[in-house]
């Protein structure tokens, strides 16, 4: 984590949930800089207050958030730059005079979590896709974050028939079947590759691999959506919004149970599900998909 932040923030006695949610965030923030900067790395002192804006307006519109979730991502951001700025890392904080958004909240909706299941086989045996757009799609339906997928290979155990998977903070995974070869098929393949990850992404620029970033999964999402006409955003943060409802309203799961899960605090979850709620409700009315 740039300069120290993650010390910081143990220090400041965050749980390690939470500050993993930091953490990501300030991955995705330096990845997006990155990208418009290819040629030429920016110094931190460069990074300008437009920067910041445009990368909360453009991951507000991908991942289609609420103005909650643009506030708290903005929150995060100002923790970081304002940490820069008392270590003498910044000469001016350029998140310090950006105010969080008030207004009416637009109405979001996501895809039943029973839908994705029924296109589940689908994508799983479509020909044109890779076992990697399979394996993301499977483990945004066991309700992966981002920084989920951030898994390294240690952390995996293949047995016979099944692979049990040891995310960070979401619960292990067990796979079976044709699930397990897929994943074990895209788990061998990285083996060839000079990282610590399962899934990795190569940056031209300095020519080495990282972890998957966001617009590499979301990649793979947003051609499931198309081939299989799903109306509405399919990201991960809806897929998980879409799992916290069915696990709670379908299976039964008590919020404490949905925490484990999904490696959340226990109020987390029930934001989760009664934010889930509203979408589900938002989408019932208009919701026509064709599989």
């Amino acid at each position: 984590m740039p300069h120290g932040f993650r010390k910081y923030l143990q220090k400041s006695k965050m749980s390690e949930r939470t500050i993993e949610d930091y953490v990501s965030l300030i991955e995705q923030f330096f990845s997006y800089i990155d990208s418009l900067h290819k040629n030429n790395e920016l110094e931190l002192f460069e990074i300008q207050t437009r920067h910041i804006r445009d990368f909360l307006t453009k991951k507000q519109k991908e991942d289609k958030n609420e103005l909650s979730t643009v506030n708290k991502n903005l929150t995060i951001l100002k923790k970081f730059f304002n940490y820069l700025w008392e270590i003498d890392k910044i000469p001016v904080d350029p998140a310090g005079k950006i105010k969080h958004k008030k207004g009416n909240e637009v109405k979001s909706a996501i895809v039943p979590y029973e839908i994705l299941l029924e296109i589940l086989p689908k994508v799983i045996q479509n020909k044109e896709y890779s076992n990697l757009k399979k394996v993301i799609y499977i483990l945004a339906l066991h309700g992966f974050r981002i920084q989920d997928y951030h898994i390294y290979k240690k952390d995996i155990i293949v047995k016979q028939d099944s692979v049990t998977i040891f995310p960070k903070l979401h619960e292990p995974v067990e796979l079976f079947s044709v699930e397990a070869d897929l994943f074990v098929s895209v788990y061998h393949d990285s083996m060839f590759i000079d990282s610590p990850y399962v899934f990795n992404t190569k940056r031209k620029k300095e020519q080495k691999y990282v972890p998957i970033e966001v617009m590499g999964i979301y990649k793979h999402l947003s051609e499931i959506k198309e081939d299989y006409n799903i109306p509405l955003n399919l990201n991960t943060n809806n897929i998980r919004h879409a799992y916290a409802f069915y696990l709670y309203h379908t299976k039964g799961y008590s919020f404490e149970r949905i925490a484990e899960v999904l490696g959340i605090e226990n109020y987390s979850a029930a934001l989760l599900v009664r934010e889930s709620e509203k979408r589900i409700q938002n989408a019932h009315e208009t919701l026509e998909i064709r599989t």
